[in-house]
């Protein structure tokens, strides 16, 4: 697969379902190997992309904000309702 097919994590697993559901003869360690391989993929250019600075600087943003609004859908609610907790300690 091409590395910047991906617009974000969830296209990424959207995708991933996609070619799950259409390799009928691959075997299930396949699978596992394929989608432990597109995470790693996933992982390491996200790592690239951003700092450490990087991280400091959105954290101080975060921490000076009066309000900070979360928005997600599906599955993604999940991490988002994980964050305001985090953010209400």
């Amino acid at each position: 697969m091409q590395e910047d097919r991906f617009k974000g994590f969830q296209d990424f697993k959207l995708s991933l379902s996609r070619e799950l559901s259409d390799s009928e003869n691959s075997t299930e360690t396949d699978k596992s190997i394929d989608i432990a391989e597109e995470m790693k993929d996933a992982v390491t250019r996200t790592n690239k992309e951003i700092t450490y600075d990087d991280c400091l600087e959105i954290a101080s943003h975060i921490i000076a904000a009066k309000r900070v609004y979360l928005s997600a859908v599906g599955n993604s609610a999940v991490t988002a309702l994980a964050v305001k907790l985090k953010l209400l300690k």
